[in-house]
């Protein structure tokens, strides 16, 4: 079951990551690190879920590798890709070079809290805090588009079920990987659809400043 919901996952989280460069047209400068870095996120948690299926964690070699990627998924992938969510949703285009300061500042913050021996409660946090991110922008994103409704609404219960039930680094008594490979999985799917969304409008919407600007 585990292997199965680990394979749903790795699809999942691979066509997460081809979405927001399914566009009608050329990506403008603004949305490329948005694309670029979220399908990046999406590919740390393909790697993970890939490492782990194909090199179980109960030998002692290949734990660290495992514990490796499963850390790069957790503490740097998603709290990353909420990041970028924030961004988009807030129409904040920002660089790569900044974005790759936010990573360096990520995984700072988690060395430093396992060295200090709270990785639970940073866990916890980061758990929390992006369920409520991405919530925040799932909601957001529902304004003027009432058949998102259904969707936005799933894929925030799949992520926050994902995140702060499922996932064994919350240290919750209902931890679950094949659940949590299930949930995180389909919630990547609608929150890189919305992505994608608000990434084809970025060209539009810049247009607009301009005409404007030219008055």
């Amino acid at each position: 079951m585990i292997g199965f919901s680990s394979f749903i996952l790795i699809v999942c989280s691979l066509f997460a990551a081809l979405l927001p460069y399914r566009q009608p047209q050329k990506l403008p400068d603004q949305a490329r690190p948005l694309a670029s870095l979220s399908a990046l996120s999406c590919l740390f948690i393909t790697l993970s879920a890939a490492v782990s299926l194909f090199m179980p964690s109960h030998l002692g070699d290949t734990q660290a590798v495992v514990l490796i990627f499963d850390n790069l998924a957790n503490y740097l992938a998603l709290p990353l890709l909420s990041c970028l969510v924030v961004s988009a949703c807030l129409k904040r285009y920002i660089t790569k070079a900044t974005w790759g300061r936010v990573s360096l500042v990520l995984l700072a913050i988690f060395e430093v809290c396992r060295r200090a021996e709270i990785g639970d409660i940073y866990s916890s946090f980061i758990a929390i805090m992006t369920s409520a991110a991405i919530g925040y922008c799932l909601l957001i994103w529902l304004k003027g588009s009432s058949k998102m409704l259904l969707v936005n609404i799933a894929t925030l219960l799949c992520y926050a079920l994902a995140a702060v039930v499922f996932s064994k680094t919350t240290g919750s008594e209902f931890q679950n990987p094949a659940l949590y490979n299930g949930f995180l999985g389909f919630s990547l799917i609608g929150i890189a659809y919305n992505l994608a969304n608000t990434i084809s409008k970025i060209d539009s919407a810049l247009e607009n400043k301009e005409v404007e600007k030219d008055k």
